[in-house]
């Protein structure tokens, strides 16, 4: 069995997780507040939300496109995807978590992991990834408390 390599990343948001959700669950805001040029559902869960589980996404950053399925999906509080095509990884799979604060805001934990691909190390490629990971988590957090300030707009 090949290695497997890790990247958390956590954050504190002032928004409460029913705040932060929209942003992370719909895929077409991704582009408003990550490093993506295109953020857009490829094809639409078979449940009630088209964001839910077995929804496949399409993101563009840069020269890269990636798909992914959402391989977990409960409202407010998880959200799993694994990559089906776009980087140079096997079995990728993440785990975005959103967990209540006594404050009242929410803890977001964003935890994927990866196998070595063909042709990039994995130590680059989690160090490329941890970067991209934190940027995006950071672009959640700005989204929801920016949003929370301004009375609590949603996507």
């Amino acid at each position: 069995m090949a290695k497997r390599w890790q990247i958390e990343v956590r954050r504190e948001c002032s928004a409460p997780p029913p705040a932060v959700w929209p942003w992370l669950a719909d895929v077409t805001t991704w582009r408003d507040w990550g490093p993506f040029s295109r953020s857009e559902l490829e094809a639409a869960a078979p449940g009630p939300d088209p964001n839910g589980l077995g929804a496949i996404r399409r993101f563009r950053a840069g020269r890269t496109t990636s798909r992914e399925e959402v391989i977990g999906f409960e409202p407010g509080r998880r959200f799993a995807y694994r990559l089906i095509s776009g980087l140079d990884v096997r079995d990728y799979r993440a785990e975005v978590t959103l967990e209540p604060t006594p404050a009242g805001g929410s803890i977001v934990e964003w935890r994927s992991s990866f196998a070595r691909g063909r042709w990039t190390s994995a130590r680059v490629m989690r160090w490329l990834l941890s970067r991209f990971i934190r940027r995006v988590t950071a672009g959640l957090v700005a989204a929801a408390e920016t949003a929370e300030l301004r009375g609590g707009a949603r996507p």
